[in-house]
């Protein structure tokens, strides 16, 4: 990762991208592409360390023919891409701006990589990462009481936003998965970010910018690799170890409930370090007879 291009850098979680990026990479060089809409304002790259690294281009990613410009001018071996119309009530009210910028914008860039990375002569061909950010928006809603999302989990999108990114996420699985597109040069992971959970006024909550950040390098870094060692780890944590034998003693079946009498074990496996429970006295004169061999 020498030179990277990232969508939507002046928005809220794309500029704190961009600053950790600058600081963690010292050698790297950046291009922010934004359309500087309501989401976005050029106050948040202000100050931004090694900026000499840094060059900001204002325009639209649907606008394919800039986009196809700053991957061949600067060489861009990454594309991260935040870029993206946000917010569900906004969606709620006029969802084709959603449509446009996250379907369409999104299928812009998968075009404009495809055609610099693969089709161009001396393109390179390898060591290049497309990272699409997408939203848990796409898995629906959870009950106070449900499990934590999962990228296994279906996708049920609840609102015209939600859908369009969801859209976006199947258009870069589907790049990853056809022949000629980015499968062929390393794969196209997928991040989702809990952007709900980072709002501007919350101090706390800005801490966190920097481990999402440091997560989407990392993950750019190692890419199918990671997504691979990834899957692995959810799918062992969703089979739960075996339990202790004493557990597993303690919850033997039970036979069910008689009318008028006791209930009892349904097995004969007692409680490993119970007490000897007294037995009746036929039991009992058995086990003081077991040693004569009468029966």
């Amino acid at each position: 990762m020498r030179s990277v291009l990232i969508t939507g850098g002046a928005g809220f979680i794309g500029s704190n991208f961009v600053r950790y990026l600058l600081a963690a990479e010292p050698a790297i060089q950046i291009v922010t592409l934004d359309s500087l809409t309501y989401a976005g304002s050029l106050e948040n790259l202000r100050d931004l360390p090694g900026a000499e690294r840094h060059r900001f281009v204002e325009g639209d990613i649907r606008n394919g023919d800039l986009v196809v410009q700053l991957l061949r001018e600067h060489a861009v071996d990454t594309i991260v891409h935040f870029a993206a119309e946000s917010h569900v009530d906004r969606s709620i009210h006029g969802p084709m701006p959603f449509v446009l910028t996250n379907v369409v914008g999104t299928t812009t860039l998968l075009d404009a990589a495809r055609q610099v990375w693969l089709e161009d002569p001396g393109g390179p061909r390898s060591g290049v990462r497309f990272h699409h950010v997408s939203t848990d928006e796409v898995y629906g809603s959870l009950g106070p009481d449900d499990p934590a999302f999962a990228e296994t989990t279906p996708y049920a999108p609840n609102s015209p936003y939600a859908a369009s990114k969801a859209g976006s996420d199947h258009l870069v699985r589907a790049s990853a998965h056809t022949e000629h597109t980015i499968e062929r040069i390393n794969g196209t992971p997928v991040l989702r970010l809990r952007n709900r959970l980072l709002p501007l006024v919350n101090l706390r909550h800005l801490l966190k910018l920097d481990d999402t950040s440091g997560a989407a390098i990392r993950r750019g870094a190692k890419g199918r690799a990671a997504q691979e060692a990834a899957a692995a780890k959810q799918q062992a944590a969703a089979v739960p170890p075996a339990p202790p034998a004493a557990a597993q003693i303690d919850r033997w079946p039970r036979a069910p409930r008689s009318r008028g009498r006791s209930w009892r074990r349904a097995g004969p496996a007692p409680r490993a370090e119970a007490a000897p429970v007294p037995r009746p006295l036929k039991y009992q004169f058995r086990l003081s007879t077991a040693g004569s061999g009468r029966r």
